[in-house]
């Protein structure tokens, strides 16, 4: 499935395939320069990741953005994976 929107590259969503995905804190604000931060936001995304059946293989988060890897099972989940990352994780 190929989606694209104005104001971003177009996306490719296919089954068994690694993805680099990278996230970003609006206007690149450090708001995670606290060290258990980090760690609740890693435990966030094992866990979306998790229930939507992907394989979070590597990440690294940085004080305003991350970057990770991880294998889809379904491309067509991603959208719903990084709302569902990124809405609990603002909270």
């Amino acid at each position: 499935m190929l989606r694209h929107h104005s104001h971003t590259p177009a996306h490719l969503f296919l089954d068994d395939t690694a993805y680099f995905i990278t996230g970003a804190i609006y206007n690149r604000q450090h708001l995670l320069q606290i060290d258990a931060l980090k760690h609740e936001l890693k435990l966030c995304m094992r866990r979306v990741f998790s229930n939507y059946g992907w394989d979070l293989q590597h990440w690294v988060i940085l004080d305003n953005h991350y970057h990770l890897l991880a294998k889809s099972r379904h491309g067509k989940d991603m959208p719903s994976i990084i709302n569902e990352l990124h809405g609990r994780s603002a909270h």
